[in-house]
């Protein structure tokens, strides 16, 4: 075993080869074990082709300005499946001399790099170190390195507080006993394959960082560069250790290096959790901001939001006259409608909405009363946001007929000229491709049928349809549903990176006029290529074109439309800002918590309520399936509160939530905006306007004075 010394603060101990896997085993920062050091952190690498390399001793370890550069010799062992998958859906398996065992590959090289870290939050200062791994092969491309590490402050999780702001599992969790379990894997009891996702993104799903907090001080971990990094948490039963997984992906190639992950310690505990909060509050902002400058987005706080959503063909000129002026006058400034494109209900009379047909606005409802409807919206202060999504109808394939064949008496073909259809056929690779070469679904297959965003003649395409939305309509943002979530974390398979376009798709045996032979060797380069920055791309870019980014996504980019229940997010509630939660009034009373006190609490804490119009029942009401039961349907302050946070919500800036969560205050631009949880007597340093924005009454003073459940704006006279 060897030591590196980063800093006078930082002491890691490398593994080189015990017997054991090669990596790094105790660490220590200003004089306390980050770790327990019974698993060192490793790295995993397994190529699409079958073959998995393990780091088998360390060549040389190198300094490099205040940096440390371990150079590893990795034995390769083919022990496995390939990803790639035969035409026929089944898998496909490596060929070789199983009598050989694990060999060295001398060309390839794998570089674990360290260097150490300071980093500022408010008043508490952190340091620590980064680390990446850095693979470099000629005969051996991956698109992905799988970082396994633990992390204990004090060597012990039974010790720890782990914070993560996440849909499937406690955001806060805190384990009573070494039998106590936690896994951040997505499970769906009653269905046939009830493990949806087992690793979720980092930044686009998670919040991009993790706190574990200990009576010795904050552990935090995170990277600062936008990347396709899928996360795994874990503490298994029996355990005491706090298992992180982390897969770094990226496109198939010969050099490739994960994000640099950096390892944080403050030493100052934070006993209190409205301090934690704070403290928690200060990183997310920090973070999230740098990331969304790096990929060019504009963060905005979520606004007053209204759904007209229906599933079955909507009554347009009823929601111009009747459900728009209702969602309006009730303070809506954000309100989304379903998709009027063209779908397979209204184009062709099949369920459902969701799977479009072209990108354009349908028949059905028409480009006239779509650009009333958006008019009326914008004439108001409001703007309509649309439901969107990157996959196609797979039920147009079945309906585009081929341009020689005569249309069916019963088949009304849609015009191709200027149509999406049209842009499939003159695309190279118009789909995103799953390891068996066929287009990505998820389980919506045969429904949905994924396009590929990083084919330059699809991804334009779509910015000029929802740019003209925009345009000539005035649709002033959309909702992308992400294709049974995160279509940003889906990879395109190509086995033959160029294939012959005007080739067979594929043949049965018999079928011997179809050239084929035997497999050549070697193969034609693969190519495997990640969504992630085309998602980002696009994001950006729908932006700069003036519609408002909402995601399915509840991370670091756009508002998030989605999330646990209203009882899973009371236990931490102040780390949901601008996402969108359905309100359950009854829910919360058979809890035995204040509806109303809950409905404030989360709009202080910028967690806004889904107000839905009903459109059969013409009715406003906090659950949509459920319109008419009185206790959903708003009462007089929750009303007047949703308009106080109309007015309230371009004033949301830095937020510090006061001692004893008395307050929730947010500051921008000199501006103050207070949401009192209690009542609130508050030093004001000198005479400001006081307005309070429920009853729009405002005054001079330089103290407040109020009771729970107000909210002000204070300014400078």
């Amino acid at each position: 075993m060897n030591e590196i010394l980063l800093n006078t603060q930082t002491r890691i101990e490398l593994r080189s080869r015990d017997g054991g896997p090669v990596g790094l085993g105790g660490i220590e920062i200003a004089g306390l074990p980050m770790r327990d050091a019974t698993r060192p952190i490793c790295a995993e690498i397994r190529t699409p082709d079958g073959l998995r390399f393990v780091p088998h001793r360390v060549r040389a370890v190198e300094t490099v300005a205040d940096s440390t550069v371990i150079r590893l010799e990795v034995q390769a062992v083919a022990d496995g499946p390939m990803e790639y998958m035969l035409h026929t859906v089944r898998a496909r398996h490596r060929t070789g001399d199983w009598s050989q065992p694990p060999s060295v590959s001398e060309e390839t090289e794998l570089r674990l790099e360290l260097k150490p870290i300071t980093r500022s939050f408010g008043s508490r200062t952190f340091q620590g170190f980064a680390y990446r791994w850095v693979w470099s092969s000629p005969d051996h491309p991956i698109y992905r390195i799988l970082d396994l590490a633990t992390w204990e402050p004090g060597g012990d999780a039974l010790d720890c507080e782990f914070w993560l702001r996440n849909a499937t599992s406690p955001s806060i969790w805190r384990p009573e006993s070494a039998e106590t379990y936690l896994s951040t894997e997505w499970h769906l009891p009653g269905i046939h394959q009830p493990n949806i996702f087992q690793y979720l993104p980092y930044q686009t799903q998670l919040c991009g960082f993790t706190l574990t907090h200990s009576a010795r001080g904050v552990l935090l971990n995170q990277t600062v560069e936008p990347g396709h990094i899928r996360s795994l948490f874990e503490k298994e039963r029996g355990s005491r250790l706090l298992v992180h997984r982390h897969e770094h992906c990226g496109d198939l190639a010969h050099d490739f290096s994960t994000h640099w992950m950096e390892v944080l310690w403050c030493p100052e505990p934070v006993a209190d959790e409205v301090d934690r909060y704070n403290l928690w509050e200060s990183i997310r902002e920090a973070l999230w901001s740098d990331l969304n400058q790096k990929v060019g987005l504009e963060p905005v706080p979520v606004s007053a939001y209204a759904v007209m959503e229906e599933w079955g063909l909507p009554d347009v000129d009823r929601y111009i006259e009747e459900g728009l002026p209702k969602v309006l006058e009730f303070g809506a400034k954000t309100i989304m409608i379903p998709s009027w494109e063209f779908n397979n209900m209204n184009t062709w009379g099949a369920s459902n909405m969701c799977c479009v047909v072209d990108w354009n606005i349908s028949d059905h409802v028409g480009e006239d009363r779509f650009k009333t409807f958006c008019s009326i919206a914008r004439d108001a202060g409001a703007r309509i946001e649309m439901w969107a999504n990157t996959a196609l109808s797979g039920l147009q394939f079945c309906l585009d007929l081929s341009d020689e064949n005569e249309p069916s008496p019963r088949i009304t073909p849609l015009a191709r000229k200027g149509r999406v259809w049209e842009k499939v056929r003159e695309a190279k690779h118009p789909w995103v491709r799953n390891p068996a070469g066929h287009i990505e679904a998820d389980h919506y297959a045969p429904v949905f049928c994924q396009v590929n965003m990083r084919d330059p003649i699809m991804f334009d395409h779509w910015q000029s349809a929802w740019k003209r939305y925009h345009d000539e309509f005035g649709l002033g943002g959309f909702f992308l549903d992400s294709s049974f979530n995160m279509s940003c974390d889906k990879f395109s398979f190509l086995q033959c990176a160029q294939p012959d376009a005007a080739g067979p798709k594929g043949a049965t045996i018999d079928q011997l006029r179809v050239p084929g032979s035997d497999r050549p060797d070697p193969e034609p380069p693969a190519a495997i290529e990640s969504q992630y920055f085309a998602y980002l791309k696009m994001l950006v870019e729908m932006q700069r074109n003036g519609l408002q980014v909402c995601t399915e996504d509840v991370g670091a980019f756009g508002i998030g439309r989605s999330g646990p229940g209203i009882l899973a997010r009371l236990a931490s509630l102040p780390m949901w800002l601008d996402t969108i939660c359905v309100f359950d009034a009854e829910l919360l009373k058979e809890d035995g918590h204040d509806p109303e006190e809950v409905f404030f609490r989360g709009l202080a804490y910028r967690v806004m309520w889904f107000l839905y119009w009903c459109p059969q029942e013409n009715v406003l009401s906090w659950r949509q399936d459920r319109p008419n039961d009185p206790a959903h349907l708003p009462t007089s302050e929750q009303s007047a509160l949703f308009q106080a946070y109309s007015r309230a919500w371009h004033h949301f800036g830095t937020r510090t939530i006061h001692e004893g969560e008395r307050a929730v205050e947010y500051r921008r631009d000199g501006r103050r905006l207070i949401f009192t949880l209690q009542p609130l007597s508050l030093d004001l340093d000198g005479p400001r306007r006081i307005t309070n924005l429920i009853t729009q009454e405002s005054r001079t003073a330089d103290r407040l004075e109020s009771p729970a459940r107000q909210i002000f704006l204070i300014e400078t006279p």
